[in-house]
């Protein structure tokens, strides 16, 4: 069984964040980095680099949280096949799934009650608010890159166009240049066929 200090090793490795991993697991700051420090001090390695308010593993913290997530898993695994043995029924352990908000609000829901009620014992969580909410972070990135692209490509082309730039670019060969643009359909969502 992992100690509550690979736990909150793994919290704070998953997110690079200690303040983030105090949020999680409601515990201080002060004493997640206590924790942090006597890990360190068992295994004799620094597991964290920290530069200014960024965390980043060191190679001895990668290779830790790599075989803790092993271990995890395994213990996982453990405790359901064991809690199966003793009663199919009252199986215990941990179902994780990740889909959609559409799909998860709609096929899943359903899915989930029904399970719920044959396996009460066996949590489950869905991390589709998690990927929806990467997924929204990721288009708001690429909607400001995009943005940022055809500002500079309309500020080259003001330049290119103005005299007496216009003089020297003709000269050299610089030429007007197109902005981003979405293809046709791009802004359609493809169709997916659940009954397959």
């Amino acid at each position: 069984m992992l100690s509550a200090r690979h736990e909150i090793f793994i919290e704070v490795a998953t997110n690079l964040s200690f303040s983030r991993a105090s949020e999680i697991l409601f515990i201080s700051h002060p004493s997640i980095s206590k924790h942090i420090k006597e890990l360190e001090s068992f295994y004799k390695t620094t597991l964290f680099e920290r530069k200014g308010n960024a965390v980043h593993l060191t190679t001895g913290g990668n290779l830790l949280l790599k075989r803790l997530k092993e271990a995890k898993k395994i213990q996982n695994q453990l405790e359901f096949e064991l809690s199966v043995m003793k009663d199919q029924l009252k199986a215990k352990g941990q179902l994780k799934l990740g889909a959609s908000t559409t799909v998860a609000l709609y096929i899943i829901t359903k899915i989930f009650s029904s399970f719920h009620q044959k396996y009460p014992d066996i949590k489950t969580t869905t991390g589709f608010l998690r990927l929806q909410d990467q997924l929204e972070g990721t288009e708001r990135r690429i909607k400001f890159s995009r943005n940022d692209f055809n500002d500079a490509v309309q500020g080259y082309n003001k330049t290119v166009r103005s005299f007496p730039s216009s003089v020297a670019a003709s000269m050299f060969g610089f030429k007007v240049k197109e902005g981003f643009t979405a293809d046709m359909g791009t802004n359609q969502a493809p169709e997916i066929n659940f009954t397959k």
